[in-house]
């Protein structure tokens, strides 16, 4: 690939010096305001005042490119992220790397919140050349937009000596580059086949056994060194053990979920969960929340309960959306995005880590020695700035040790702190997206169905209006919107996905023939917007060539919205719907049977 042999390309030309690259950057810094200054996008805005020149991603940055024959360098991030908060210091704020980048490169910052579909592409380019993806991811284009060699987070002076290399290479290089990325970025067209005849327990089966073979056996969850919820994975693998019973499966979910309940990885003051832990026991998080994982986790938990008869999980379920109630819930209805990895002053972690001092402050002796027991939070902290309380005893073990009192002063002391934290501050991303809302309808509709339920109930019948008056305009849906409106960008195909689902599981609450009417109409809207013959195009709209339509898109962070549009067609009337039920998922058996964990949300809708 293209990528590879960049890397490994010619030796590193001697560059500017500190006082020539300085004066580069003040004459670049002069040409213009910034305009990410009053972009609606937190994050974007966040990088107004770097040194670096930042482009928007549209016709006119790549229109630039070509007309100077410059490579395009291209930074994704989003506002909640840690790691895009030191690549700026250290980085985009460093004049010599700045004075680089202005001078050989068009440089282009997105949000990939909002170019969800530019970041996936790339983010995949970046996986399938270098074995690991993730944010800030910083990939280098031609200026015909295709991808020469990407990175996900690199310390300045690396990314420096990367930068040289690439002006070396396109200096001598440049047109046999470019000329291979254009081919390689056009790859092999995915057609469909003929369904080979393999049943649906066929297929889970072979899930089943790549499942147990990727599985962590002590920890719980998949991966190494980091671990990631991959809340699709999961719910497709109860209705799995639904089936099948499945002893050694079972045991696996069971010590998954407990893990990702007990541990680092979810907020045991505040509830919610942190997007990933870094290490493999799930105990010292990224503190980032996301909406999409609170969401997910919500309905992850509310199934679990059903499917294995354990009531402790529903609790969970309900902890985290009374958590996105009190501190994601907009007055408009809908849903922020996320709370930022850092504070105001810049310490990842602070809003939720607990110095002992602190503690001893707030609890009376009594709740400080049973939380203390209970979550770990005494001696050496793990954290520079305190304590990370994780659930070391549970409620029986908890009696056992203190006597029934102790569950009332682990209330207590649980409910001071909350309102301790009240003080400090963590900044949220107001953008309402229209796929994680979608997710929080799923969310909100199976808390309505809890006992107890109603303030579900009406916050999810907000959250419907607002969905269907504020970002479907009866034919499209915008991809997010801020308190003023509608942001730049229509939806991608998630958001019409998840939406329709979304509507679709609120008309099981709502009882309501119009609900999933909407639901059907997204749906068709989809169809006639992202459907291209046999496959899903999900670049439409898009300045960068995004490759062709896929028979089947994998499963992310979120499931497969191939997958879900297909579970909405076979919920409509008549025989078109049901023709698009089986054009979405009874095709590419063989990309199934290869790769099933990446596909489960299309092993699940088989039946």
């Amino acid at each position: 690939m293209a990528s590879r042999r960049i890397k490994s390309a010619i030796t590193l030309p001697r560059f500017c010096g500190k006082v020539v690259c300085l004066m580069i950057l003040l004459f670049s810094v002069t040409a213009g305001a910034s305009p990410l200054r009053e972009h609606p996008s937190r994050y974007l805005a966040l990088h107004a005042d770097d040194p670096v020149q930042w482009r928007l991603l549209d016709r006119a940055a790549l229109e630039e490119a070509q007309r100077t024959d410059r490579p395009i360098f291209l930074s994704s991030g989003y506002f909640a992220c840690h790691w895009c908060h030191v690549m700026q210091q250290e980085s985009f704020r460093d004049p010599v790397i700045a004075a680089v980048l202005n001078r050989h490169f068009i440089p282009v910052k997105i949000d990939r919140e909002l170019a969800p579909e530019e970041d996936a592409y790339l983010l995949a380019f970046v996986q399938r050349s270098r074995g690991n993806a993730g944010w800030p991811l910083s990939v280098f284009l031609t200026p015909d937009g295709h991808p020469l060699y990407g990175t996900p987070y690199v310390p300045p002076a690396e990314l420096l000596q990367l930068l040289q290399r690439m002006v070396a290479v396109w200096r001598d290089e440049g047109a046999e580059w470019r000329r291979v990325a254009a081919v390689e970025a056009m790859g092999d067209a995915v057609l469909p086949v003929p369904d080979t005849g393999v049943l649906p327990e066929q297929l889970r089966t072979l899930l089943l056994q790549a499942a147990l073979a990727q599985a962590d056996e002590l920890e719980g969850g998949f991966g190494m060194p980091a671990k990631f919820p991959h809340v699709p994975r999961l719910r497709t693998l109860l209705s799995v053990y639904r089936d099948s019973g499945d002893a050694v499966l079972g045991a696996f979910l069971r010590l998954t979920l407990r893990q990702m309940a007990t541990q680092g990885l979810r907020d045991h003051i505040g509830g919610g969960f942190f997007r990933y832990t870094i290490d493999p026991s799930w105990q010292e998080p990224h503190f980032e929340k996301m909406l999409y994982d609170s969401a997910q986790l919500t309905v992850l938990y509310f199934e679990a309960a059903a499917l294995l008869g354990e009531a402790q999980w529903a609790d969970i379920g309900r902890d985290t959306l009374d958590f996105m109630l009190r501190e994601l819930l907009l007055p408009d209805g809908a849903f922020a995005a996320s709370l930022s990895a850092l504070n105001a002053a810049g310490e990842e972690g602070r809003y939720y880590l607990w110095s002992e001092e602190e503690l001893r402050r707030l609890l009376s002796a009594d709740e400080y020695r049973v939380a203390a027991a209970a979550w770990g939070v005494s001696g050496t902290a793990e954290f520079a700035a305190g304590h990370l309380p994780r659930e070391l005893l549970d409620e029986s073990a908890l009696v056992q040790r203190f006597g029934k009192e102790a569950v009332r002063l682990l209330d207590t002391a649980r409910n001071k702190l909350l309102r301790g934290r009240a003080v400090r501050s963590v900044p949220r991303d107001d953008k309402r997206i229209a796929a994680w809302n979608g997710l929080a309808l799923q969310a909100l509709a199976l808390g309505a169905q809890q006992t107890d339920g109603g303030h579900y109930h009406q916050a999810g019948a907000r959250l419907r209006d607002y969905l269907v008056t504020r970002l479907w305009d009866g034919g499209r849906l915008a991809r997010a919107a801020d308190h003023a409106g509608a942001l730049p960008g229509d939806g991608v195909l998630e958001d019409y996905a998840q939406v329709a689902v979304g509507l679709l599981a609120w008309a099981e609450v709502s009882a309501r023939q119009p609900d999933r009417q909407l639901a059907l109409g997204i749906a068709d809207a989809a169809w006639h917007r992202f459907r291209r013959g046999a496959g899903w195009d999900s670049g439409v709209g898009s300045v960068l060539p995004l490759g062709q339509a896929q028979v089947l898109l994998a499963d992310g962070v979120m499931s497969s919205p191939g997958a879900l549009l297909g579970l909405v067609a076979a919920r409509g009337e008549g025989e078109l719907w049901q023709q698009r039920a089986r054009a979405a998922l009874e095709v590419g058996t063989a990309q199934l049977m290869a790769a099933p964990l990446d596909y489960a949300s299309y092993i699940a809708a088989r039946r």
